[in-house]
């Protein structure tokens, strides 16, 4: 309001900025401009609903639990707002958001949801996802995941699979409390007849501190690792709620079930009660977690190069297996090194520590270096850190923690050679976090990416000393 306040008006400007000489080489422009003025009208509230439950309080006067802030079905292919927005349809998915997939990793869509009352206590989102043809949770295809991002904050959903129904599953991170639940077994619902498809309605329940300024940003982000008729992703249904606090229940705290289990629990009698704390869902014990099996890890590694595993304490051993490669874009490797830049140096089930070396240039003797290498992964305060080291020779570049999200860990490798002798991308598919402050040309850029187990895979249900008096446990 302040922007306009005065005169009435505002001036936008529209700027693009590229490198080509001509207008014939490159240019942009702007389209479908629309300015809406939009009124804080204050909602009617109904009157409160009587209720039989000795464990429910009458709601307050003037109280409404839930109301619909802002929804979008995409039937009327708009993308109001959206930043690389787009619309796809089939007959089984109608319009929605996408698609999404490999080429577009750079595209997140986002956009930023204003209109929130500053004194809800909490927001909650909702949204369909949608996962269309060959996802794949194992390490040659994949892994194939989900991430949402709300102001910044990186949710991570998990790991998909065509192959399987993922159900159930919930978590919490930065006091953002969410949940999936699929809507039907895979099946083939449209696009690649060779694969099946899978809905999904995802819930998070936000609290007041996201959205203090009565506005919060969504990114939704589907990361899988083939092309557009291979796998892909897309969004519907999106709905945003206000959600008041109107102690409807003695000492009640909202749950991470999705909106409707939410609002069913508001008519029930007081058997709901009972039937959540008999479906263990306040302590979330049904989370589905995504993990993978120890034996087929153990096959994949080549026992020729590593030093006698059986022998040695599981702790160690599972170092050499449980940073998994994850392959990526297409890149060269002209170095005859075979050593992996990553190598885990301990895990503890919520953390895994690693380290980061250059091995390609300059190892075998004749000096060089490599102009930089970035590293990105999520720190162990929760957010997400890219460190970039510059001029790097043999050798090891630097030692970092990670937070672990469902028993697993991801880290991103980035690297630059300017003398393109060693890395080549020519099909120009590497794209570089602007966290990592990257810069250089694309076609001599290289990504690699580690699945890192923060549990020492090979320690399952092994009991290991720890000192004479505190024995313990290690599960995968």
């Amino acid at each position: 309001h302040n922007y306009y306040a005065l005169s009435g008006s505002v001036k936008i400007t529209f700027q693009v900025q590229t490198n080509g000489v001509t207008i014939e080489d490159e240019s942009g422009g702007f389209d479908n401009i629309e300015l809406t003025a939009k009124n804080n009208c204050p909602r009617p509230t109904p009157a409160p609903r009587p209720t039989h439950n000795p464990t429910l309080r009458p709601t307050p006067t003037g109280c409404n639990p839930f109301s619909l802030v802002h929804e979008e079905t995409f039937e009327d292919g708009s993308l109001l707002g959206w930043t690389n927005g787009r619309i796809e349809s089939s007959p089984n998915f109608s319009r929605f958001l996408g698609l999404f997939w490999r080429d577009t990793a750079a595209l997140i869509p986002s956009k930023t949801y204003d209109g929130l009352p500053t004194n809800a206590d909490w927001a909650i989102f909702e949204f369909d996802f949608y996962e269309i043809d060959s996802w794949d949770a194992d390490n040659n295809y994949g892994p194939d995941c989900v991430y949402v991002y709300f102001d910044g904050v990186r949710v991570f959903l998990g790991i998909f699979s065509m192959s399987r129904d993922e159900g159930t599953r919930r978590g919490k991170h930065s006091d953002i409390e969410w949940t999936c639940r699929s809507l039907g077994a895979p099946a083939h619902l449209g696009f690649n007849s060779n694969y099946k498809d899978q809905k999904h309605r995802c819930s998070f329940t936000i609290p007041r501190r996201y959205f203090s300024d009565g506005k919060i940003t969504v990114k939704l982000d589907a990361q899988v690792t083939s092309a557009k008729n291979d796998e892909s992703g897309g969004w519907d249904n999106i709905k945003l709620y206000e959600n008041y606090d109107c102690r409807r229940r003695m000492q009640h705290k909202p749950s991470s079930l999705s909106l409707d289990r939410l609002i069913e629990a508001e008519k029930k009698v007081s058997v709901e009660e009972e039937i959540l704390e008999d479906e263990g869902m306040e302590d979330g014990e049904d989370f589905v977690e995504e993990t993978f099996d120890a034996e087929e890890e153990e096959e994949e590694v080549d026992n020729d190069e590593i030093p006698d595993l059986a022998n040695m304490d599981c702790r160690e051993a599972s170092k050499f297996v449980d940073a998994v490669p994850v392959p990526m874009e297409k890149c060269e490797v002209a170095s005859d090194e075979e050593e992996q830049p990553l190598q885990i140096v301990s895990q503890d089930g919520d953390t895994v520590t690693f380290s980061i070396s250059q091995v390609w240039k300059g190892c075998g003797g004749g000096g060089g270096a490599i102009n930089w290498i970035a590293t990105d992964f999520i720190a162990s305060d929760g957010e997400l850190s890219c460190n970039r080291s510059d001029t790097v020779r043999c050798g090891e570049v630097g030692t970092y923690t990670t937070q672990c999200e469902d028993g697993v860990s991801v880290v991103d490798v980035y690297t630059y050679d300017h003398g393109g002798d060693i890395f080549q991308s020519p099909d120009k598919k590497v794209f570089v976090p602007l966290a990592c402050n990257a810069y250089g040309d694309e076609t001599k850029m290289c990504h690699f990416r580690y699945m890192l187990q923060c549990q020492p895979s090979l320690c399952n249900g092994v009991v290991v000393e720890e000192d004479d008096n505190d024995p313990m446990v290690l599960q995968a």
